[in-house]
């Protein structure tokens, strides 16, 4: 068990950095994704 409450603190922040920048990465993803297939949609319309 954790013995100071300074060390659960310390410990929910990293955590909430690490799901935040997560977050972020995978939204990063879907956005480029998305506009990669807009863009063969198009590509596909053209042929």
């Amino acid at each position: 068990m954790l013995k100071k409450p300074d060390e659960f603190l310390n410990l929910l922040q990293k955590n909430y950095i690490s799901l935040g920048t997560h977050l972020a990465v995978e939204t990063l993803f879907t956005s480029l994704k998305n506009k990669a297939l807009k863009k063969l949609n198009i590509l596909q319309d053209l042929i």
